[in-house]
């Protein structure tokens, strides 16, 4: 058995010897490192701004401090849910009122009697319709009358005395 100082002694002896093992030049650029690091990132703070912020930051706290203290937070809080309640009951009283479903029903309606009339206007339209070639005939006369009015407009600009004497012979 040791006794307790041959026990201290080989403590030490120990701790004597993992010191010896402590790397201790890695250990200070290690630090030196960090430290450098460090120094860089305070020096890139920008300290003003920072404390704008803040300052703007206090001001705007005190200014809701006040806002709350004073009761205008609770009061716009109450305007919002009167407004929110009256707003839900016109709206419950509009959709009573307007009868979205008879609503609906005639616009359906009328949705299928414009769509008829589409049908029936595409068909009308349609290159071998009658009502297509029957419509071309007729504006092929309309040009021929107007060709001749124009031809009589030009005769008479010629002769005005052709009503009191008659068209000349040739």
């Amino acid at each position: 058995m040791q006794s307790d100082l041959e026990s201290i002694r080989q403590a030490v002896t120990q701790a004597v010897t993992n010191v010896g093992t402590i790397d201790f030049q890695e250990i200070s650029t290690n630090l030196n490192e960090l430290l450098t690091s460090a120094k860089t990132k305070i020096d890139e703070v920008d300290v003003e701004t920072l404390n704008k912020n803040l300052t703007n930051l206090y001001n705007l706290a005190e200014l809701l401090s006040g806002l709350i203290e004073d009761g205008t937070v609770k009061n716009t809080l109450t305007s919002i849910t009167d407004t929110s309640g009256k707003i839900g009951d016109l709206v419950d009283k509009t959709n009573k009122e307007l009868n979205i479903e008879a609503i609906s029903e005639e616009l359906t309606d009328t949705l299928q009697k414009l769509t008829a009339i589409g049908d029936t206007a595409k068909k009308l339209l349609q290159s071998d319709s009658e009502f297509r070639h029957d419509f071309s005939v007729t504006l092929n006369e309309i040009n021929s009358a107007a060709r001749a009015i124009r031809v009589l407009a030009e005769l008479i600009e010629r002769n005005p005395k052709i009503f009191l004497t008659g068209k000349p012979q040739p």
